[in-house]
């Protein structure tokens, strides 16, 4: 999708869609039970299929606008410490998934391994800041879990890249 000046209410639009189904995509994933013999908080962070998306075919900006309303809307829907800690991960995750997409040219299935271990960094440096160097007790399981369920997602948005990039060039 290219943004110009004839369709940049179509983009803006575009963009909120998105943003709108990566918080449907959060909610439905917090309605999941836990995940057994993972840390507290564990998720597959569905709703970073929607972030890597709008990095690789929107760009910085708009990715970065739908990770802060991903945070914005834990900030309400979950309280003050899950919206530091899911808006710090969001915008770094986003950031990383740019990097390892766009400039550095990595595959999906990387970048979105990269970005996933971005956003438990961040959620962890938090975490210290908020609570205790103890959280770095889970380092190890977070980086294991990290690179799994990010190479999931990536190929999750892999699979779902054809069909969508069809409804795409319909609007």
């Amino acid at each position: 999708m290219v943004k110009t000046a004839r369709s940049s209410a179509k983009f803006v639009a575009f963009t909120g869609i998105l943003a709108a189904v990566a918080l449907v995509l959060s909610l439905l994933e917090s309605l999941l039970p836990p995940i057994p013999g993972m840390p507290p908080g564990a998720k597959l962070g569905l709703s970073n299929i929607v972030s890597m998306y709008a990095v690789g075919n929107l760009g910085l900006g708009p990715a970065m606008a739908i990770a802060l309303t991903k945070g914005l809307f834990a900030f309400l829907t979950r309280g003050v410490t899950a919206g530091l800690m899911s808006t710090a991960g969001s915008l770094l995750s986003t950031l990383v998934l740019w990097l390892f997409l766009r400039k550095l040219g990595f595959g999906l299935i990387g970048s979105s391994a990269a970005g996933a271990l971005a956003h438990n960094g961040a959620q962890l440096a938090v975490a210290c800041v908020l609570t205790s160097e103890a959280v770095l007790f889970y380092v190890p399981f977070l980086a294991l879990l990290g690179a799994a369920t990010g190479a999931l997602t990536g190929l999750a948005l892999g699979i779902l890249l054809p069909p969508l990039n069809r409804i795409v060039s319909q609007l």
